[in-house]
C-alpha cells in the first residue's frame, strides 16, 4: 500500500475524523461488528484540535479518504479525561525496559481509528511510525489503554510491539494498560 499517505492532521481533517470515530463507537456498533474494534471514548471537534495543537494527530490519507488516525496526547493534558486519569494513577507501578515511565519521559497513544476496510493491511504500522515522527524528539515511552473486550485492538498492539504493563478497572470495566519505548 505505497499510495497512502501519513501526515500530521489539519483543520480541514476534523469532519472526518469525526465521521471516522461515529461509525466505530462502541456504542453505535452490534456485538458483532464490537468484535472487529470499536473506540470506547467520544471526542469533539474541539477536542481533536487541542490534541493536535499539543502533541499531535497522525492521519493516513488513501485516495484523498482519510481511512485512520492516531492520537497522541501529553500527561498534563491527559489527566483531564477520568478514564486517562484512572490508568495514569497506575504509572509509578509499571516499567519499560526496566524504566519507569513519567509524566516528563511519557505520552498517552490514541485514541487510534481504523476504517474498517483498511484493518490488517498495515496502516497501523504506518500511523505509529508518523507519531513517532512527530513526538519522538519529546518523550522516550508511551502507554495506552485498550478495553479488555477489545481483543482485536490488543492483539494489533501487541503485533506492533507494545508490551502488556498492568490493568485497571473504570466504570466496572477492565482496561489493558500497554506501553513501549520509542
Amino acid at each position: 500500500m505505497t499510495d497512502i499517505i501519513y501526515r500530521r492532521a489539519i483543520k480541514a481533517d476534523y469532519p472526518a475524523l469525526l465521521a471516522l470515530q461515529k461509525i466505530n463507537l462502541i456504542g453505535n456498533l452490534s456485538s458483532a461488528e464490537a468484535e472487529d474494534g470499536f473506540l470506547s471514548v467520544e471526542m469533539d471537534e474541539w477536542q481533536f484540535e487541542k490534541i493536535n495543537t499539543g502533541l499531535g494527530i497522525a492521519v493516513a490519507i488513501l485516495d484523498d479518504v482519510l481511512s485512520g488516525y492516531l492520537c497522541a496526547t501529553s500527561y498534563s493534558y491527559s489527566l483531564h479525561f477520568p478514564i486517562l486519569r484512572s490508568m495514569l494513577s497506575k504509572l509509578h507501578e509499571l516499567t519499560i525496559e526496566r524504566k519507569h515511565p513519567a509524566a516528563g519521559n511519557t505520552f498517552v497513544y490514541g485514541p487510534v481509528c481504523i476504517a474498517k476496510s483498511m484493518r490488517g493491511t498495515g496502516l497501523l504500522t504506518g500511523l505509529y511510525g508518523e507519531l513517532k515522527r512527530i513526538v519522538a524528539p519529546h518523550y522516550r515511552f508511551c502507554v495506552l489503554f485498550i478495553s479488555e473486550k477489545n481483543r482485536r485492538s490488543f492483539n494489533a498492539h501487541i503485533k506492533l510491539g507494545m508490551k502488556p504493563l498492568g490493568m485497571f478497572e473504570y466504570n466496572n470495566d477492565q482496561f489493558y494498560i500497554l506501553g513501549a519505548a520509542i
